[in-house]
């Protein structure tokens, strides 16, 4: 008899329970209208904007100071290089 009611108990918890909307007030579970592109005002879309274009420099400071930091290490010896790389590193830290 244990068995049987731990049984029914498991069964029932794995059925889904069904949420049915009361019969007044079906308007309030209608959407209301949704924003153009998932903005709903300006400060939204001026803060993806700046979000975007942050990682965009982002990105490319990166690669300016890993390009500088190849140009050190394959400047071989030559001063000129060497001097070109090394201002470059310090004008991609100073980005």
């Amino acid at each position: 008899m244990f068995i049987r009611i731990i049984n029914k108990t498991l069964a029932q918890s794995f059925i889904p329970k069904v949420k049915t909307a009361p019969k007044e007030g079906v308007e309030r579970l209608l959407p209301g209208p949704q924003p153009i592109l998932g903005w709903s005002n300006i400060t939204g879309f001026l803060n993806d904007i700046i979000s975007i274009a942050a990682t965009l420099i982002i990105a490319i400071v990166i690669i300016y100071f890993l390009y500088s930091a190849f140009m050190y290490a394959t400047a071989g010896g030559d001063a000129s290089k060497a001097e070109t790389a090394k201002n470059n590193l310090i004008y991609s830290l100073l980005l």
